[in-house]
Parts: structure tokens; sequence; C-alpha cells
């Protein structure tokens, strides 16, 4: 397909699938959209581990708390919950989706599209979420979203929580399972 880019939040299935798709390509793209939101620990994780890989580092635009105020994006309901919730009280403002796109996806196009990226590897499973779930059964372990220039890869979509749990006692010893 082209040049690849593995996003990475530094968690079980992102450090999975960033070292499976290092053992193919050890100068894939490595991008973790830093919210400026995390833990000071789990930034160094993210760091420590990705010190001397192809590693780029997002940050938002503007402050999460001053988007939230100057755009409403509160992210203080789920996706599903939302638009009930909006519906049944007026003048709320508030945007689960729209957080996600200011906080992280907006700041990552920009980097996929600069490095011409034609395929975006995720970490997610489908056992994490029935809307997970339904997305995979419906789009499969690689796909084109029709809004973007590139594939949309799930390599670990189909594991378990043991076969997780498993894979990480067996390759990534250093992987801090009790965070």
């Amino acid at each position: 397909i082209g040049p690849a880019c593995v996003l990475y939040s530094g968690g079980k299935d992102s450090t999975i699938t960033l070292r499976l798709a290092l053992e193919q390509d050890p100068g894939v793209l490595v991008m973790h959209n830093n919210t400026t939101l995390g833990s000071d620990a789990t930034i160094d994780w993210i760091r420590k581990t990705t010190k001397g890989l192809n590693y780029i580092e997002t940050t938002p635009d503007e402050a999460p708390v001053e988007m939230w105020q100057t755009r409403g994006h509160w992210p203080i309901l789920g996706k599903r919950t939302h638009t009930e919730v909006k519906r049944n009280t007026p003048g709320l403002n508030c945007s689960p989706v729209q957080c996600c796109y200011h906080l992280k996806e907006k700041p990552a196009n920009r980097v996929l599209t600069k490095q011409g990226i034609k395929a975006v590897i995720w970490g997610n499973r489908a056992g994490e979420s029935m809307r997970r779930r339904m997305s995979f059964v419906d789009s499969g372990f690689l796909f084109k979203p029709k809004k973007y220039t590139w594939h949309q890869a799930y390599p670990i979509q189909h594991w378990t929580g043991d076969d997780v749990k498993e894979w990480l006692e067996e390759n990534a010893p250093d992987f801090p399972v009790h965070k």
C-alpha cells in the first residue's frame, strides 16, 4: 500500500501493535497524539519506548480547557449517550466527537498528509466495545475510509484479553501491566 504509521497511545494494545509493526518495518512512522491530558508517567513511558524510532508526537492547536470553553466540545458524555442527552437538555453545548477531532484527529491528519502515509495502523480490538465490534464486522481488518487518502488497519482486532496478556508476558516483560 505504501508508507505506514502506527498510532501509539502507550497502552497494552498499541504496544503490541507497535512491536508487531516494527518486526515488519523497523523504520515505520510511530505517532503519539499527546492531548496534554495524560499522566507524566504515561508520556515518560511513551517517550522511553519510542526512543530511537521514527517517532512524531502531536499536540492540539489549543489547550483542551481553552478549546472546551471557546468551542463547547466538552467530553462529558460518551458518544452514544451524547445525542439523547443533548436532545433532552436545551442549550447544552458538548460534543465528545468534536473533542477527539480537535485534540487528536486534526493534528494527526496534518502529519499523515505531510508524510504521505498510505496506511494507519491502530491497536483497537473488537472485544473492547460493541461499537468497535460492529465497525469491524462492517469494515474488516483493512479498509479505506471515504474521507481520507490512507487505509486503516487493525491487525489485532480479533485478539481477546487473554491473547493480549499472554503476548505481553512472553514478548514485552517490560510493559507496566499494573498501570
